[in-house]
């Protein structure tokens, strides 16, 4: 679950990182180009770059949720399945406590 959390974090860490990284790139160039001029085919570019970013990222969020209802899932049916294991195995040592204890007792 923490797993989900982590990865979540990481990946905005990363848009963020590309975000900063694109917005200084762009900031550069446009000072280099002069304060009035302003490359609108870079800013269209960039504002795609971006808004395909956070759609992935909504996309792969979307997934890590998933993803983790599977597990959860997956979980229970193991604790359960252990349950099961567990009630049994105390049984049958019950059993085993039973027949072999008046035959030693002979």
């Amino acid at each position: 679950m923490n797993i989900a959390g982590i990865l979540v974090g990481i990946v905005s860490v990363v848009v963020v990182a590309a975000a900063f990284f694109l917005s200084t790139q762009s900031a550069k160039a446009t000072a280099k180009a002069g304060i009035h001029a302003v490359d609108a085919e870079a800013y269209k570019r960039a504002s795609e770059i971006y808004e395909d970013t956070i759609t992935s990222l909504r996309s792969d969020i979307s997934h890590l949720r998933e993803d983790i209802g599977n597990a959860r899932s997956e979980i229970r049916l193991l604790r359960d399945s252990n349950d099961k294991m567990a009630r049994e195995l105390r049984r049958l040592g019950k059993t085993i406590e039973n027949n072999t204890g008046p035959q030693e007792a002979q």
